[in-house]
């Protein structure tokens, strides 16, 4: 669905100069069709972008970002990702 956005196309293509922008739209889009979260990860610049503000950087020698280089190659449209949550962390 992001794919085919105008606003966000743009704004990676303007050099995702406004983050605070993104995360606002990122809220807008969890908001409205009931998500329990919503994010955007830059192959550019790495940046995991999440509402609210960016998240972190994603690194290809975090186990945590492994699904996203693998997800990354592969051929089918789309994947359903459930983010585990560590017994530890409080949200």
């Amino acid at each position: 669905m992001m794919a085919n956005d105008t606003f966000l196309r743009d704004w990676v293509l303007d050099g995702e100069r406004d983050p605070v922008s993104v995360a606002k739209y990122l809220g807008e889009i969890k908001s409205k069709y009931e998500m329990v979260a919503s994010f955007f990860v830059s192959e550019k610049t790495r940046n995991y972008y999440f509402p609210g503000a960016v998240l972190k950087q994603i690194d290809e020698t975090d186990w945590r970002d492994v699904w996203y280089f693998r997800v990354r190659q592969m051929t089918e449209p789309y994947e359903i990702n459930v983010d585990r949550i560590s017994p530890t962390t409080t949200r």
